[in-house]
């Protein structure tokens, strides 16, 4: 459900800053996972969704092509949508990684 997925995403985000991304990552793969498939989900969630996981999975050392992978298909999911603050913030963070 929805709340559920909400719910997911905002203990994810906790564990991200609390400095624990490694737990962070197993809850925002499902939650991609879940998003990317259910037919009524709002394409703004998925893109920020991948975003929280390109975040989680660098901070939690893990593969950073994969990383910038995620953030640039939320990225391109953001520029579609037409959400200029979301692109800035996705292109900043992918910036910061050079």
């Amino acid at each position: 459900s929805s709340l559920a997925l909400a719910r997911s995403r905002f203990l994810a985000t906790i564990e991200l800053r609390t400095h624990h991304p490694d737990r962070a990552v197993p809850v925002l793969e499902r939650a991609v996972t879940i998003r990317a498939t259910a037919p009524a989900m709002a394409p703004q969630d998925l893109a920020a969704t991948r975003f929280d996981l390109a975040k989680a999975i660098l901070a939690a050392h893990g593969s950073p092509t994969r990383a910038r992978k995620l953030a640039a298909d939320a990225r391109t999911a953001l520029s579609r949508l037409g959400d200029t603050d979301g692109v800035r913030e996705v292109s900043d963070w992918l910036a910061s990684l050079h």
